[in-house]
């Protein structure tokens, strides 16, 4: 089933940009904000607000590509690939809610078992998946606290302060796979 769930988000959001611009688009659209709403509003309101924000922060990313697109392409066509991506990132946001990190690496790894034919062992590619999604928010984190101790030690952010934040990030990330991979090896990952 997960594996089924995985497959037809990544179906859906590959035919968002297929679509002819006009009414299957905005149909789309609509049942694509209808499915979020949905979503959204499982968690109770404090989650509904939390998700809304969430779908906010992908607008000036939405409104950036709708830029480049206008330099190269018509107004028009920008908004309609804006609306599009739009779509896609309201999807994903509903599928991430959805699903846990575990389950998608699940799902690839179950999409991935014929790849043994060919000598590749789908668990260690669900170890390597898991690993990147739960290394994800710990490198986030451990970026933004180097940041901010740069900025509270009243360092310019200049490149050299960039350059120690992302050595720091790295080190710290590199120490943190193996705790993570044992971790998921002790979980029976």
């Amino acid at each position: 089933m997960t594996e089924l769930r995985f497959i037809l988000f990544v179906i859906s959001v590959s035919a968002v940009f297929f679509l002819p611009n006009g009414l299957p688009t905005l149909i789309c659209v609509g049942l694509g904000l209808a499915i979020g709403c949905v979503v959204i509003g499982r968690g109770g309101a404090a989650s509904a607000h939390k998700q809304i924000r969430k779908m906010l922060r992908f607008l000036p990313f939405v409104g950036f590509v709708v830029l480049c697109n206008a330099l190269f392409t018509s107004w028009i066509e920008a908004a309609w690939v804006g609306l599009k991506l739009w779509m896609v990132c309201v999807l994903t946001l509903a599928y991430g809610t959805l699903a846990t990190t575990s389950e998608i690496a699940r799902a690839l790894t179950g999409i991935l078992r014929p790849l043994q034919r060919f000598g590749l062992d789908p668990e260690e590619i669900y170890l390597l998946v898991a690993i990147a999604f739960h290394l994800m928010p710990i490198l986030r984190r451990t970026f933004t606290e180097t940041r901010i101790a740069c900025r509270t030690k009243g360092a310019k952010w200049n490149l050299r302060t960039a350059r120690a934040v992302l050595v720091r990030t790295s080190w710290q990330m590199l120490a943190r796979v193996e705790q993570i991979e044992r971790a998921l090896i002790a979980k029976g990952f």
